[in-house]
């Protein structure tokens, strides 16, 4: 399968922005953990001895979690400079170069549990990561994944001039759609209905 063109680019903006990036999101108190933290616990169960793969893990930092309460975790990531930072801070942790956005290898049979957090919105094509999940994942697995719902993305919060409670007005919602995000020096955002991921993961 050939890379597409759009992934090289994606991967070079992570490479770009990779030391801001890892100064600022991870550890048990970041936001969006705060929030997956009790969905990935009850999916998981307990994660001791359990074998882990993190796709899209960035600098590492929940793989040093889930191998902090007991798992034995592999990281992959598409960007070099990510995986440059998360060798570093976590030696004892097997961490990968893998463009994520294109097939790659996969254990048969090799994991327990897969996760991806905060990943599937930010790659191109989702097939080649779909299906090396359902090759990794041993019977009865667990694949959990999150993503950022789009009202987060080019939708302002009304009255924006107002204090919260604030709603946001979506449009498009069931519609596929590839956005430019601002944060983190400016990255694309791939919007997939929910639906469509659903049906795409179970047909795998």
């Amino acid at each position: 399968m050939a890379t597409d063109s759009r992934a090289r680019a994606d991967r070079d903006r992570w490479d770009a922005v990779a030391g801001t990036y890892a100064e600022t999101v991870g550890g048990r108190t970041d936001s969006f953990y705060r929030r997956f933290a009790p969905f990935l616990a009850d999916e998981l169960g307990d994660p001791s001895g359990q074998r882990i793969w993190d796709l899209g893990c960035g600098h590492g930092w929940l793989s040093a979690l889930l191998a902090a309460d007991g798992a034995v975790v592999d990281g992959v990531d598409g960007s070099a400079a990510l995986i440059e930072t998360a060798r570093a801070r976590h030696p004892d942790l097997r961490f990968e170069v893998r463009d994520l956005a294109t097939e790659f290898a996969a254990d048969p049979d090799g994991y327990d549990a897969i996760v991806c957090h905060m990943v599937l919105m930010d790659l191109p094509v989702l097939d080649p990561l779909v299906d090396a999940v359902s090759r990794a994942l041993r019977p009865g697995g667990r694949f959990v994944f999150s993503i950022l719902h789009p009202a987060f993305f080019n939708q302002a919060p009304s009255p924006s001039g107002d204090a919260p409670p604030w709603s946001r007005s979506v449009t498009g919602y069931r519609e596929r759609a590839q956005w430019w995000v601002e944060s983190f020096g400016g990255h694309r955002h791939y919007h997939r209905p929910p639906g469509g991921l659903r049906r795409r993961a179970v047909a795998a």
